[in-house]
Formats: C-alpha cells, sequence, structure tokens
C-alpha cells in the first residue's frame, strides 16, 4: 500500500460549540479533498474537545449540495507536539458524525503550544494517504461555575495518614474520570511508566521518584515527608495512546512544622549540589515557547562539567511550577548535534513553554559520576 504524505500549516481553532470559522483549511489527495470545520472561538489545554472535518469526492461535485461526502472511510489519527520531541504520542479516537462524509477526532492537550495531528485516511476502495495539520493551542482559560473535569484524575488511596519521620507507603491510582475504572495500561516516557513529582506547598522541598505498580493497578512507593503541611503530588502519566499528561492531587502531612524558611526572590543561580554549580540563562516568552539554558561548571574547579551521564534517556531533567501549583512544565533536552555541541561546553538547554506571569520555581536535575543532583530556581515572569 502506498502512502502519500501531504503537509498543511493551518492553525486549527477546537472548541465545544459548533461554530466554524469561515476559512476552514482543506488539503486534496488525488479525487480527494478534507476540510477541517475550524470553530471560531480557539482550541484550549486542558479540555476534551471534539473537531469534525469532511472527507469529500471532488468527482462528484453538485452545484448545489457541493462535493459528495465519502462515508466508511478508515481513519487514524496521531497528535505529537514536535517543540518537546520527548513527549509521547497520543491516538484520539475517531467516529462519524451521522452524516456521510462528516467524521469527528476527540482532543486533550495537556498544555498550550504547537502540536501537530497527523491524519491517515483510506477511503473505501482507494489509497492511503496522510494529512499533516499544525495546531495551536491556547492555554488553559479560566472555568465558570466550579471545575474543570480532566478525562483522568489521580487519586491517593491512603494520602490522609501521613507522618513526618516515618517512611509513607503512598498508593496511587490512574482513573478514568467518566468510567471510574483504574488504568492499568500506559505507555513509556522517559524509560518509566509513572514519573512522580511531590513539592511542599511552598516549593521549597521538592521530590522526583518513580512507583511500582502492583497487579491492580495501584502505584506504590515509600515517602520519608520533611515536615508537616500540605504537599502538591503530581503523576506525569501517558495512558496508551492517549500521550502526556500531568494530573495533580494533595495531601496532609502532620509532625513538625517546617525548618527551612520561604522565599520566592527570583534566583537564577549559581546554585550548588554536590559536585556542580548551575547558572540558569535564557529569556523567557510568555505564552510561547522559551529556551533555557544551564550553565554548569565543577564546584570546585569552576571548569564546565562536559562529562553528563543520561538520568533516564535524557541528560537532564527541568520540572517548573507555577507559584499556586497550578501550571507544570517537565521538560527534557533534544536529542541531536546541537545538544551535543552544548553538551561539549557544559551547557545545557530545555524548551519551556510558561503560560502567564508570575512567579515559578524550576527544580533541574542532571547525573554526574552516578549521583543525581537537583537544582532550585526561582523565576519571575513579566
Amino acid at each position: 500500500m502506498r502512502t502519500w504524505a501531504l503537509t498543511l500549516g493551518a492553525l486549527l481553532a477546537l472548541s465545544g460549540t459548533a461554530s466554524w470559522a469561515q476559512d476552514n483549511p482543506t488539503v486534496k489527495a488525488g479525487k480527494y479533498v478534507v476540510e477541517f470545520r475550524v470553530p471560531e472561538e480557539g482550541v484550549f489545554a486542558q479540555e476534551e474537545i471534539d473537531i469534525e472535518f469532511r472527507l469529500m469526492d471532488s468527482t462528484m461535485n453538485d452545484e448545489i449540495l457541493g462535493m459528495a461526502g465519502v462515508p466508511n472511510a478508515a481513519v487514524k489519527a496521531t497528535t505529537t507536539m514536535p517543540e518537546m520531541p520527548g513527549m509521547p504520542e497520543a491516538k484520539p479516537p475517531i467516529h462519524t458524525e451521522g452524516v456521510p462524509g462528516d467524521y469527528g477526532v476527540t482532543f486533550f492537550f495537556p498544555h498550550g503550544g504547537k502540536y501537530q495531528v497527523d491524519l491517515k485516511i483510506t477511503p473505501p476502495g482507494g489509497q492511503e494517504f496522510l494529512a499533516k495539520f499544525d495546531l495551536n493551542v491556547k492555554d488553559e482559560r479560566a472555568t465558570k461555575g466550579g471545575k474543570r473535569v480532566l478525562p483522568y484524575r489521580l487519586d491517593l488511596n491512603n494520602g490522609s495518614t501521613a507522618k513526618v519521620g516515618q517512611p509513607f507507603p503512598l498508593k496511587l491510582q490512574i482513573k478514568d474520570s467518566k468510567s471510574g475504572e483504574t488504568v492499568k495500561a500506559f505507555d513509556i516516557a522517559h524509560e518509566k511508566y509513572f514519573h512522580l513529582l511531590i513539592a511542599s506547598k511552598d516549593f521549597e522541598w521538592f521530590l522526583h521518584e518513580h512507583p511500582v505498580m502492583e497487579p491492580d493497578g495501584t502505584w506504590v512507593i515509600n515517602v520519608a515527608f520533611p515536615a508537616e503541611g500540605e504537599y502538591l503530588v503530581y503523576g506525569d502519566v501517558a495512558p496508551v495512546g492517549k500521550g502526556s499528561m500531568i494530573l495533580m492531587n494533595k495531601l496532609k502531612v502532620s509532625g513538625e512544622k517546617p525548618t527551612w524558611k520561604v522565599n520566592w526572590t527570583a534566583n537564577k543561580g549559581p546554585v550548588t549540589d554536590g559536585t556542580i554549580t548551575a547558572t540558569l540563562g535564557g529569556d523567557i516568552q510568555i505564552g510561547r515557547m522559551s529556551q533555557l539554558v544551564f550553565d554548569l561548571k565543577d564546584a570546585t574547579t569552576g571548569q564546565p562539567v562536559t562529562q553528563l551521564e543520561q538520568y533516564l534517556g535524557a541528560h537532564g531533567h527541568l520540572m517548573i511550577f507555577s507559584q499556586d501549583g497550578m501550571s507544570t512544565v517537565h521538560s527534557h533536552p533534544a536529542s541531536g548535534k546541537a545538544t551535543d555541541d552544548l553538551l561539549a561546553q557544559g551547557k545545557v538547554a530545555f524548551n519551556a513553554r510558561i503560560p502567564k506571569a508570575g512567579k515559578y520555581r524550576a527544580f533541574a536535575q542532571f547525573q554526574r559520576d552516578g549521583k543525581i543532583m537537583t537544582f532550585k530556581f526561582t523565576l519571575d515572569v513579566k
């Protein structure tokens, strides 16, 4: 079977309404035409959204009714984010809309940015062709009338009994929000099925670990919390075919009060942990993909650190949290010559998209000589 590849730089707008843009993007493959019916208000992150498209036969074009729709086509969709190459791809479901030739795709985007949707279409009796579309996804919008329901949720089965100074067997489950069923099948992202991120509410304390799943779908890991208070628990997971997403819950820990001081003054370093001193550089543009570059020096000699080891399939991990904990970024350096050239200079670059102005806590992790070192920075994004 031959595959045709078509490219269209179309900015798609998706929403829960049926108001379509006047100039819908189209692509043509032989006699077939695909039209995306684009809602006018735009597509927003953190919403399950349906977008319709119509598959038509240009050789059957009525002067009044237009081109005839093509029903019963086999369609597969794949969603990726080229600027974040480590993000697992999503395979959103396809459905018919009740009108011959009309189809729909159900999307969920974890955060704003530029996405790519590949539609692999096989008309009845025809050849398969591939249409590529660029999607400009807006940041999450404010909700009215309550909290937005996401397709999946993170449940903490025993979070209310955590105490300071005692290894606590934290138990977590990923649930399908509609069915309530426990999700047991995940795609691997950077060598792990589950990246667990835990932070104190003030983001002065941070943990990045990887729990183990039991047969019933419960993820278990022992955590020693350092002080009383509220903690934010994030699960960075990718249910099979659904793409990467970060889900959040909270738990309270009882016991001794924190001994640390809370400081949200902007700080890009230098920061030292173990044998490395790190300084953060790069300009952040709100709502756009920005490059953050870490300059790594030997803490003793001051020479560039050029022998970083890969940790979970990457030369570094960067986690960024807004001060309210509601916006998160988990990024990794891209692979390729540009990254290798920077590594040879003792530098590591990450792509990150900050959705709004405000203060953020950034935690960067690197591995050297078998040891993982964590560096905390504070960003004041304006």
